[in-house]
C-alpha cells in the first residue's frame, strides 16, 4: 500500500510538473523562437534599407562632385576666357581707387561629352593633328595674344543691299559671297 500511494504521489507530482512547468516553458519558448524570427525579419529589412540608402546617398555624392568639378571648370574658363586685369595706371599712384566690376560678356554653355572615349584624338586641324593639351595651349596663347574688341555684325540674307557701318560702301550679300560696290 505504501508503494501504490507513493507511485500515486510520483504520478500527481509529474502531472503537476507537467502543467506547471513544462507546458509554459514549451508555449513561452515557441513564443520567443517566434518573436527571434520576426525581429531577425524586420533587422534585415532595415539592413537591406540602409544598403539601399547607403548606394543612392554615394551616388548623389558622386554626381555632387562631378557637377562641383564642372563648375570649377566653368569658372576656370571664364577667367581665362575674361581675364579681369587691372591696368598700370589703377595700380600705380597711392590712390584707393574703387574698382568698378566690369560686366563680362555671357559666353554660351560649353557643351561637354559624358562619354569621353568617343572622343576623337588627336584632332586633326588643317595639316596638323593636335593632343588635348597642345589645343588647349594653342588656345590659350589665342585667346592671350589676340586683342579682344567689340565688332559689329550685321547679317543679310538672300541678296539684300546693305550698307556697312565701318565703311562707306554698300555691299551686295548672298549666301555667304560678298561682293562690293563703289
Amino acid at each position: 500500500m505504501e508503494l501504490t500511494q507513493a507511485g500515486k504521489n510520483h504520478v500527481k507530482v509529474a502531472q503537476n510538473l507537467d502543467a506547471m512547468v513544462i507546458r509554459p516553458f514549451t508555449r513561452w519558448s515557441g513564443d520567443h523562437a517566434a518573436r527571434i524570427n520576426h525581429s531577425q525579419d524586420e533587422l534585415t529589412s532595415m539592413v537591406k534599407t540602409y544598403d539601399r540608402q547607403l548606394a543612392e546617398c554615394r551616388k548623389l555624392r558622386q554626381t555632387y562632385y562631378n557637377k562641383c568639378r564642372l563648375v570649377e571648370d566653368l569658372e576656370e574658363e571664364t577667367n581665362l576666357a575674361f581675364p579681369t586685369t587691372t591696368t598700370a595706371e589703377e595700380k600705380g599712384k597711392g590712390k584707393e581707387v574703387a574698382k568698378e566690376e566690369e560686366e563680362v560678356p555671357k559666353s554660351p554653355p560649353t557643351r561637354r561629352s559624358t562619354n569621353d572615349e568617343s572622343d576623337e584624338w588627336p584632332l586633326e586641324i588643317g595639316d596638323q593633328f593636335y593632343t588635348k593639351d597642345k589645343l588647349s595651349e594653342m588656345l590659350f596663347m589665342m585667346i592671350k595674344e589676340i586683342p579682344q574688341k567689340e565688332v559689329k555684325v550685321i547679317f543679310c540674307l538672300d541678296r539684300v543691299k546693305c550698307r556697312f557701318p565701318s565703311s562707306a560702301h554698300t555691299r551686295t550679300v548672298q549666301l555667304g559671297q560678298i561682293s562690293s560696290t563703289g
